[in-house]
């Protein structure tokens, strides 16, 4: 995700780095990608944006209260959210500028080439994708509204300058989801 164009949002050095990333995409987009290696096999899969999801929804529309339908969701969803395949962006033949169009075209070539067990890993994938998130996003809204946790100082710290500690069960639980 390029960045470079946008200023970097006022607060955004105060998460971990290894959170930042996950936050700055949400800040911007809700972009969040990750790499997947599955069966000697690269993927890299990402979020789907609102237009996305509700193509997603068009696609399976046919097998709508079906037995298919649940996986119908999901070929949907992995259809769009793929980004790469083997390094291939165009792992898919594009079916023309309308996007409609291209999203049946990636729906009906994964569905028409492969099989469930690549289907369930990709989407398990994108899953924890959103879960992370959510997650994220509950730690910039947190920002935002000015509730990190407090640190309390040792009782001598204004002399000594110790390591400070969480002081209450919320604050552990914001630091454990900063650090993850």
């Amino acid at each position: 995700m390029e960045t470079s164009e946008v200023q970097e949002p006022e607060g955004l050095a105060q998460f971990p780095p290894e959170t930042q990333q996950a936050v700055d995409g949400l800040i911007w987009l809700g972009h969040l990608q990750e790499d997947l290696e599955f069966c000697g096999h690269s993927f890299v899969v990402r979020t789907l944006r609102g237009d996305e999801e509700l193509m997603a929804s068009a696609l399976m529309k046919e097998y709508v209260e079906t037995l298919g339908q649940s996986r119908a969701w999901v070929w949907a969803v992995i259809s769009l959210a793929l980004v790469s395949v083997d390094g291939n962006e165009s792992f898919c033949p594009q079916a023309g500028p309308d996007r409609m169009a291209y999203a049946r075209a990636r729906f009906k070539y994964i569905t028409q080439n492969w099989f469930w067990p690549v289907a369930a890993a990709v989407f398990q994938t994108y899953t924890d994708l959103q879960e992370r998130q959510s997650e994220a996003m509950q730690a910039a809204e947190d920002l935002s509204q000015g509730n990190l946790p407090m640190f309390t100082p040792f009782a001598d710290s204004s002399t000594d300058k110790g390591d400070s500690e969480p002081d209450s069960e919320k604050a552990d639980e914001t630091l454990d989801l900063l650090e993850d």
